[in-house]
């Protein structure tokens, strides 16, 4: 009974602990998303620049068609982001806060774009030179510069959570198991010894028939325990490694961990089933 007991807490805790672990899972994988489109999005407001600046010293109206294509994803790209953010109070206020300089930005480029088609490149320069869209876009970086190292810092936080649940989930079995295994032998010692004292008391006939009995009986328990141990390390030796190859990737930044896990889950049904 205890040892039963024992192992239907172990087996809820491990899965309740690996709900958790995916959890933790998807958040990190979350941050990765969002530092990835962080980064994409100042990447096309680059673009814009850069497209905007060759029109600026050509006057040819093909590299516009970089700077269009760049402004035209620039308001989606932001709205992705915001949504990834949703659930941080703090990066979403630094991105309500950027919203507007990279408007500000935008409309500069626009503006310089009309004095190069009116006055020609030294109006241009002359406009470049006031340093208003350098300034704004320093304090575009410099948004941009906060928000990802606010992710980065989840990211290391939620890495190490997902490290504490592996290592919660490794100390859970291995405690557990040992405690099964415990419960099992004290079981196992109390009625041999009640055998012993049974003997002690029989004749010798009596003695000999009983003694034989017993034996069947702890050879078959033997066999049936032992079978079931070496079944269920099986499948926690699954489940450790699944969770060992997971640690690696994710150790490695490689989050194609989805194959891994389901066959992790897979073992730990197995042996909640057993």
């Amino acid at each position: 009974i205890v040892a039963g007991a024992l192992l239907a807490v172990v087996i809820g805790l491990m899965a309740f602990l690996g709900l958790e672990y995916r959890q933790e899972v998807g958040a990190v994988q979350r941050t990765l998303e969002v530092e990835k489109r962080l980064s994409q999005l100042l990447s096309t407001i680059q673009d814009a620049e850069t497209s905007n600046r060759g029109f600026l010293l050509t006057d040819d109206e093909t590299y516009l068609q970089g700077y269009k294509k760049a402004t035209a994803q620039i308001g989606g790209e932001f709205d992705d982001v915001k949504a990834l953010v949703a659930d941080n109070p703090e990066q979403g206020l630094i991105l309500a806060n950027l919203r507007p300089l990279i408007e500000s930005r935008l409309a500069l480029l626009e503006e310089v774009i009309a004095v190069r088609r009116s006055g020609g490149l030294e109006s241009a320069a002359r406009f470049v030179q006031t340093n208003i869209g350098r300034n704004v876009m320093i304090e575009v970086r410099a948004g941009f510069g906060q928000l990802q190292e606010n992710e980065a810092e989840l990211l290391r936080l939620r890495q190490a959570g997902a490290q504490r649940l592996i290592t919660a989930v490794s100390i859970t079995s291995i405690v557990g198991i040992a405690l099964v295994i415990l419960s099992v032998s004290a079981w196992i010692w109390n009625v041999r010894r009640d055998q012993r004292l049974l003997l002690a008391a029989s004749n010798e006939r009596l003695q000999a028939e009983a003694q034989m009995r017993q034996m069947q009986k702890i050879e078959a328990l033997g066999q049936l325990t032992g079978g079931i141990a070496h079944d269920f390390n099986n499948m926690l030796a699954v489940v450790i490694s699944g969770l060992s190859l997971i640690k690696r990737r994710l150790a490695a930044g490689n989050t194609d961990v989805l194959e891994l896990t389901d066959a992790t889950i897979d073992g730990a049904n197995r042996a909640a089933a057993l």
